[in-house]
């Protein structure tokens, strides 16, 4: 029988490594990240790496710079992920993916056998590895190599879970929702349509879990989601921004639509009547910050970034106003209000 000749972490490695100080800013992070086109920087030098900055944290990178421009002077030590688990060139991938399995690390700096950095690696290329080894060599292998296949997919299951499923609600989560507006900017700019989104959050919710307990205001969280679902078309998505809160994408949808859209979904929330007895409208509600992208109209948005930031000012606007409602929010004029702010 062939031997399965197993590749080592230093065949798979990414070499492309692009450094930053910790006492760098964010938005040299993030020009250092679009210059050299990356998905990640390593924070420190070469023998001394003290964090990982990955490309997903730029969303939330560029939201406090957008919600606080004085945030453009944290540095990179501020947003670094500091947990990182270090593995030799030589390591097979098989024993990598159970050291993933076991310590569940996310970054990982592979260095030579003298101990100098080579590259990075990450979870999802160590499955990949594994999986083009399998499929290459499959007719050679025996009922013992099936078995760590099975392994391996239910591995790579999970890691795709983790890492655009939001285990509790079942959608997807900030990861999925900014790789999904970055589409949908993209494909609505082309194509010359208007899409809105809309942010939800669910009016005293401390208040909900304090009385009845999160285990029931996680439940109360599901069937949010599913309310917000019932009253959505099949091309509409829902992701969950953060606690609370949940996005709604509404593409090739104007203004008025997706007013429509809201006011539905409110309308749905007091036929459903879930109680809350520490709220002054005695069942569940939620409230909604709207912003509408039209290509078409003069200074339409550069990103789907600063759509989101006037869904937010919007929610705040409708949070502040009463709750149980909608505002819809032009994007311009909560630019004009921030500069005025700050």
């Amino acid at each position: 029988m062939l031997q399965l000749e197993e590749p080592k972490l230093g065949e798979i490695i990414e070499k492309n490594l692009v450094f930053v100080s910790p006492q760098d800013s964010l938005t040299h992070v993030i020009k250092c990240m679009t210059q050299h086109r990356v998905s990640e920087v390593l924070v420190g030098e070469l023998n001394k790496i003290e964090g990982i900055i990955e490309q997903y944290e730029l969303v939330r990178i560029a939201d406090l710079i957008i919600q606080n421009p004085y945030n453009s002077q944290l540095y990179a030590q501020d947003m670094m992920n500091p947990e990182l688990t270090f593995l030799d060139q030589t390591c097979l991938v098989s024993s990598a993916i159970e050291r993933m399995q076991k310590d569940k690390f996310k970054h990982c700096i592979v260095t030579d056998l003298k101990g100098k950095v080579i590259g990075t690696v990450s979870p999802q290329q160590l499955t990949l590895a594994y999986a083009r080894l399998v499929k290459t060599q499959a007719q050679y292998v025996d009922r013992r190599i099936n078995n760590e296949t099975e392994k391996l997919l239910q591995a790579n299951q999970q890691l795709t879970s983790m890492s655009y499923m939001d285990a509790l609600l079942e959608i997807g989560n900030r990861r999925a929702m900014t790789t999904a507006l970055e589409s949908l900017h993209k494909e609505s700019t082309e194509l010359k349509q208007a899409y809105s989104v809309i942010l939800f959050d669910v009016d005293y919710f401390k208040q909900y879990n304090d009385h009845y307990g999160h285990l029931e205001g996680d439940k109360t969280l599901k069937s949010v989601t599913q309310t917000i679902q019932e009253k959505t078309r099949n091309n509409d998505q829902l992701f969950r921004y953060g606690g609370e809160e949940l996005l709604l994408t509404l593409p090739n949808t104007p203004k008025d639509i997706a007013l429509k859209v809201a006011n539905r979904i409110l309308a749905n929330f007091s036929e459903k009547n879930m109680p809350h007895e520490n709220s002054p409208f005695n069942i569940v509600t939620v409230s909604g910050g709207i912003a509408t992208y039209d290509p078409t109209q003069p200074y339409a948005a550069s990103s789907y970034m600063e759509i989101l930031h006037s869904a937010d000012s919007a929610l705040y606007t409708a949070k502040h106003s009463g709750k149980n409602n909608v505002v819809w929010e032009d994007y311009r004029l909560s630019d004009i209000d921030n500069a005025a702010n700050g």
